[in-house]
């Protein structure tokens, strides 16, 4: 019984860093997240400055030179 004790408690310790493990890799993910959506952002305003594009905004707002005008992108 003692064994089996000290097994269960092994398994709870290694869940628990399972979880941890998991819970640092959304982190990560939700970081990389945030960069792709600055560099979205800082294109979007390339193209804004350039005046070459129409933009479409997550509020989905057109914005830019209306003469020309690029596919909508997907968002992540």
């Amino acid at each position: 019984i003692r064994q089996d004790c000290k097994d269960i408690e092994q398994d709870y310790q290694n869940i628990d860093r399972d979880y941890q493990n998991i819970d640092q890799d959304c982190q990560d993910i939700d970081r990389d997240f945030q960069d792709i959506d600055r560099d979205y952002q800082d294109i979007d305003q390339d193209c804004l400055d350039l005046g070459i594009i129409k933009i479409e905004t997550p509020s989905g707002l057109n914005i830019g030179n209306k003469e020309r005008s690029a596919l909508p992108r997907r968002k992540p």
